[in-house]
C-alpha cells in the first residue's frame, strides 16, 4: 500500500510539472482515499484546475509587462557607453539636460545679443537720438602746470608737461546731456616737459604705476544743444588716476558745429587727492601740491 501511494505521489509531481493541475489533484486524492474520494471530489478538482488555469492566463501578461518595464531601462542604461546619455526609448524616458549657452572666450564682455570675439568688449547701446563724437588725438592735447620752486631762486616758476595722447568719445543725448559711452582718456606716460630730468623724476617718483587719467562726464551744466557760437559751461564727472576715482569739475568753453565739437576745459586738484606725491628733490627743487590740468578737445561726429 505504501509503495503504491509513493508511486502515485511521483505520478502526481510529474503531472504538476506537466501543467495538468486537475489531473494532479485527482491523482493525489486517489492516493489518499481511494476511488470513493475521487468520485466525490472530482468536480471540485476540475473547478480548481479551471480557476488556476484562468489565473495563470491572466497573470502571465502582466508579469511579462512588469519584467519588460523593469529590464528595459536597466538594459538601456547598461548598454550606453561610459560618459554618454542613453537615447530615449518607448518603455523608458531618459531625462536630458539642455546644453548651456556657449561660453564666451576668456577676457571678453558679452552683450545680450551674443558672444563677442576674444579680447573685445561690447559697449552699451546708445540712447535713441544721441550723437557720438570721437576725439581726434593729433588735434587734442592735455597739459599739466605745477608751481616749481628752485632753492636758489626767489620765486617759483611753472613746470609744464603736455601730451597729444588723448583718446575717447563724447556721446550727447538729444537734449545735450552726456550719455553712456562718454569717456576721455589721457596717456600720462607720454607727458613731456622742457626738462627730461624732470620728466624722468615725475614718471618714476610721482606717477609711478599711474598710466592714465580717465574722465567720465556725467553732466554738462549750462550747455545748450544746437546753440551756435561759443558756450561756457561746467563739465562735471569722475576722474580716475592711480586707481583712485574722485568727482571733479572742469570749467569749459566750447563750440559746436554740425559735425565737430571744440573746447578747452580746465580744473585743479591736489597730488594727494589721487595718492600721488609731488616732486621734492632734497628740498632743492619743490613743487606746490596743487596741479592745474588743461584739456583741448577736438571731436568729430563718429
Amino acid at each position: 500500500m505504501f509503495t503504491d501511494r509513493m508511486t502515485q505521489h511521483s505520478l502526481t509531481r510529474r503531472q504538476f510539472a506537466a501543467g495538468s493541475v486537475g489531473a494532479a489533484i485527482t491523482a493525489l486524492l486517489a492516493a489518499c482515499g481511494g476511488s470513493d474520494v475521487v468520485a466525490t471530489t472530482a468536480p471540485v478538482a476540475t473547478a480548481i484546475s479551471a480557476t488556476v488555469t484562468k489565473a495563470a492566463a491572466t497573470t502571465a501578461p502582466a508579469a511579462a509587462s512588469v519584467a519588460a518595464a523593469t529590464i528595459a531601462p536597466t538594459a538601456a542604461a547598461t548598454a550606453a557607453p561610459a560618459g554618454t546619455t542613453a537615447p530615449a526609448a518607448a518603455s523608458a524616458v531618459v531625462a536630458t539636460k539642455a546644453p548651456a549657452a556657449a561660453s564666451a572666450p576668456a577676457g571678453t564682455t558679452v552683450s545680450a545679443a551674443g558672444s563677442a570675439p576674444a579680447g573685445t568688449s561690447v559697449t552699451a547701446a546708445r540712447p535713441a537720438g544721441s550723437i557720438a563724437y570721437a576725439i581726434v588725438g593729433d588735434q587734442s592735447k592735455a597739459q599739466y602746470t605745477a608751481k616749481e620752486k628752485l632753492a636758489m631762486l626767489p620765486l617759483p616758476s611753472d613746470a609744464v608737461g603736455t601730451t597729444n595722447a588723448v583718446t575717447g568719445t563724447i556721446v550727447l543725448t538729444a537734449d545735450g546731456k552726456p550719455a553712456d559711452g562718454s569717456k576721455i582718456t589721457v596717456d600720462l606716460k607720454t607727458l613731456k616737459s622742457d626738462q627730461s630730468r624732470r620728466d624722468n623724476y615725475v614718471q618714476m617718483n610721482t606717477l609711478k604705476s599711474a598710466a592714465t587719467a580717465e574722465f567720465v562726464p556725467t553732466t554738462f551744466d549750462g550747455f545748450k544743444m544746437g546753440q551756435s557760437g561759443s558756450q561756457t559751461f561746467k563739465m562735471v564727472g569722475n576722474m580716475t588716476i592711480n586707481a583712485v576715482t574722485k568727482p571733479i569739475t572742469f570749467d569749459t568753453v566750447g563750440t559746436m558745429t554740425a559735425d565737430t565739437l571744440n573746447g578747452t576745459a580746465t580744473t585743479t586738484f591736489k597730488f594727494a587727492d589721487f595718492n600721488l606725491t609731488g616732486p621734492n628733490i632734497a628740498n632743492f627743487v619743490t613743487v606746490e601740491d596743487t596741479v592745474k590740468l588743461d584739456m583741448t578737445i577736438v571731436a568729430k561726429k563718429a
